[in-house]
């Protein structure tokens, strides 16, 4: 870890000037009433140390014999709705923009979210290029000192399309705490060799790549075209209310989109199909056809993330945690539905067996909307061999 006195050269005394405000009932308040990961399952993997009163946001760990850790702000978990493990696309962002996840202001977390969450939704590959075509890393320097304070991403001029999260997200700069691996189990945040896929602490800012037009290939070109014409113009679309919105409203501002960009919408379908076409051709040639690589969540057109949109029909991951109503209701589902012959089949077990090993698991978010879709066919398949038996 730096010292105090070596961070003091680069980093804004805004930033070392505030002290923790976390104790052992925050911890474990913050742990009973909300999530922490977008799994249950993960939920034990990872403990929130409190920080001393010495500890300020930016600073690493003590020593290399030290364990790995990170900052977390408590509004990332509350409101922001971003869960543990981070996806590959918000891993890919930390690493290109070389900030650790406190260094980068809750409303750009907003963006990352609204953007995820919505290319997802109509079926978008996410992209660096598409990200960083719409939005610019802006310089952290205070007027004062021209020291570095949070990191934000801005709109470039004439490609808005979202809003700010929040117009004064300022009360959060005190609620921080270390998020660390349980022993035993290895990081999401360290590669196999472990090193740290991301800034674990804050590092000096230095410029990031910015993308143009001639930069985006022919679906990503597309994808910035529906964009411009569905929410190009004021009002731009409202990071808050989609992302904490319900299933109906999020469905109806999609609709409304799809119908007013149609053209838009069907040129990306057809790039999409054509990249798939193309690049379906090219295992065509091979003999025999090795098999398909992982979908990356920072996918190129050749390897789209396909989420589909069905999976809408189903409340968006809450920041609570599920009460005990909804966690019989959830086991009851996943334990499959009766099918003709009164077999048992086991949704969440066939998705395992049969898909998830052609899947990167890396981005959880991908996990969540296959259980999902998962689920919503095998109770489909349940009713519809029921009415059968009927009749």
């Amino acid at each position: 870890m730096a010292s105090v006195d070596v961070l003091s050269q680069w980093v804004d005394v805004t930033v070392l000037g505030e002290e923790p405000l976390v104790d052992a009932e925050f911890i474990t308040h913050l742990r009973t009433h909300y999530r922490l990961c977008t799994s249950e399952e993960d939920e034990p993997k990872y403990e929130l140390i409190i920080p001393g009163p010495e500890d300020r946001v930016c600073f690493g760990r003590v020593d290399e014999a030290a364990p790995h850790f990170f900052f977390m702000y408590e509004c990332m978990i509350t409101r922001l709705g971003v869960f543990l493990p981070f996806s590959d696309f918000e891993i890919s962002v930390l690493h290109h923009c070389r900030v650790a996840p406190t260094q980068l202001h809750p409303n750009s977390w907003g963006f990352l979210k609204i953007y995820q969450f919505i290319s997802h939704a109509l079926d978008f590959p996410t992209s660096l290029r598409i990200f960083f075509f719409l939005f610019h890393m802006t310089k952290p320097f205070s007027g004062l000192n021209n020291k570095q304070q949070w990191v934000s991403f801005r709109a470039i001029q004439g490609r808005r399309i979202f809003t700010l999260f929040d117009e004064s997200f300022h009360d959060f700069k005190n609620y921080f705490f270390k998020v660390q691996a349980v022993e035993g189990h290895h990081p999401f945040f360290l590669d196999e060799h472990s090193s740290p896929r991301f800034p674990l602490c804050w590092l000096p800012s230095s410029p990031c790549v910015k993308y143009g037009p001639d930069d985006l290939d022919e679906v990503e070109a597309a994808i910035a075209g529906f964009f411009r014409e569905a929410w190009g113009r004021a009002p731009y679309l409202d990071t808050r209310k989609i992302l904490q919105g319900t299933p109906t409203f999020v469905q109806s501002q999609l609709d409304m989109a799809r119908k007013n960009a149609q053209e838009a919408f069907q040129r990306v379908q057809e790039a999409k199909a054509k990249s798939r076409a193309r690049a379906g051709g090219a295992r065509a040639i091979t003999s025999p056809p090795p098999p398909p690589p992982p979908p990356k969540t920072t996918g190129t057109p050749s390897q789209p993330l396909i989420i589909s949109s069905s999976s809408l029909s189903r409340p968006l991951p809450s920041a609570q945690l599920l009460s005990e109503p909804e966690k019989k209701k959830r086991k009851t589902s996943e334990s499959g539905s009766s099918l003709d012959g009164g077999v048992k089949a086991d949704a969440l077990a066939f998705v395992r067996k049969n898909i998830y090993p052609y899947i990167s698991m890396d981005d959880a978010s991908v996990r969540n909307h296959l259980t999902a879709l998962a689920e919503e066919s095998f109770r489909a398949a349940g009713v519809c061999g029921k009415l059968l038996d009927i009749f």
